[in-house]
């Protein structure tokens, strides 16, 4: 595999309403598309980044000078195989993980493409099918209740529920009674992103816990700093905790693991790349603790490169891949990896290589 160009640039795409929780609100996904070009240019790889300031501490324009560094280390440094540039990946963009994951996103599609490797396969070929759940964003519970109940009725078995209220611990119960209400024989799965104190987290989960059973897990109740707080909400809790900002490493999921601070880890592309991501999933399974696989408002490109690594190792407990689902429909994308039915993703096992997406240039 010899490569020849690497490029970089903003893509926004804008979402079908205002994504809120409890660190930010978004009216648009901003990604970054990077192009890998092979070196007679019949084949081209597709990545794409979607970097969160408050979980990488990553931009747009970091993302894309970093890609551009990585391309003048490609220039100066050229290499011969997959593996070798994902090293080289892995050198030059240490500490920059949304940068480097869609670096290692656009290099997985131009070394299946220019081989005729089907990633599924290559990933494992463990499974054909996911079921991923809906994320509702911090809302008035009339609101609350609407989406639920319309998520429901689609067929929506599990929803992401955020919490993180300005207004406190009361408004979120308010508003996840009223998702409960609307979608009483949906699984729910709780993300605060950090919103509670020690002492209200503990509260919270105390009391989510006897508002339903139906209730799985609560995801990242404090500050990813306060370690020693999420392990004692784990503690306290009757419901499981995982960790998702405080996880951004494969260095910081063994030092949860050690502290037994979390009963799962929320696995996010964009926090570690693949060639990590593997990585966390062996430690995990290893130590007994559960896997999710989450996204960070992403394009259907990096939910497409999820989906296949998730298909492919079948390691994921949780599946919360539904930011392709968040975005108004546009017409520059053909999705040919997956077909999202409902609530089903379904990875076709044949005749795809690489990730299945093309983008045409905006």
């Amino acid at each position: 595999m010899h490569i020849t160009t690497v490029t970089a640039q903003k893509w926004t795409l804008p979402l079908r309403e205002p994504f809120i929780i409890a660190q930010r609100h978004a009216v648009e996904a901003q990604n970054v598309l990077v192009r890998i070009s092979s070196y007679d240019g019949e084949f081209e790889g597709v990545g794409a980044s979607a970097p969160v300031q408050y979980v990488t501490g990553e931009s747009i324009e970091s993302v894309i000078t970093d890609v551009e560094r990585y391309a003048e280390a490609v220039a100066v440094h050229p290499r011969h195989s997959l593996d070798s540039y994902l090293d080289l990946a892995h050198e030059v963009l240490s500490g920059k993980p949304a940068a480097r994951a869609g670096v290692e996103i656009a290099l997985y599609d131009l070394w299946a493409k220019s081989l005729s490797i089907n990633l599924l396969v290559h990933f494992g070929g463990r499974a054909s099918t996911l079921v991923t759940d809906l994320t509702l964003p911090i809302s008035d519970p009339k609101v609350a209740f609407d989406r639920a109940r319309a998520a429901a009725h689609v067929g929506y078995g599990q929803l992401k529920v955020k919490v993180g209220s300005p207004n406190g611990v009361e408004d979120d119960i308010l508003m996840l009674t009223a998702v409960i209400k609307g979608a009483p024989d949906v699984k729910i799965r709780i993300d605060a992103n950090q919103a509670y104190n020690t002492a209200d987290a503990i509260v919270f989960s105390r009391r989510a816990y006897e508002i339903s059973s139906n209730i799985e897990l609560i995801e990242q109740p404090v500050d990813k700093q306060d370690v020693q707080g999420l392990a004692e909400v784990k503690r306290s809790a009757q419901l499981p905790i995982f960790a998702d900002e405080a996880a951004c490493s494969i260095d910081q999921v063994r030092a949860l693991i050690k502290l037994n601070a979390v009963d799962g880890i929320n696995v996010k592309l964009m926090k570690c790349g693949i060639k990590m991501a593997q990585e966390i999933i062996e430690v995990c399974q290893n130590n007994n603790i559960k896997l999710m696989l989450g996204c960070m408002l992403e394009t259907e490109l990096g939910i497409a490169a999820a989906c296949t690594l998730a298909a492919g190792t079948n390691a994921f407990d949780y599946i919360d891949l539904d930011s392709h689902n968040l975005l108004k429909p546009v017409s520059n994308i053909h999705n040919a990896c997956f077909e999202q039915i409902c609530d089903k993703i379904m990875v076709h096992e044949h005749n795809i290589t690489g990730w299945g997406i093309s983008v045409d240039q905006q």
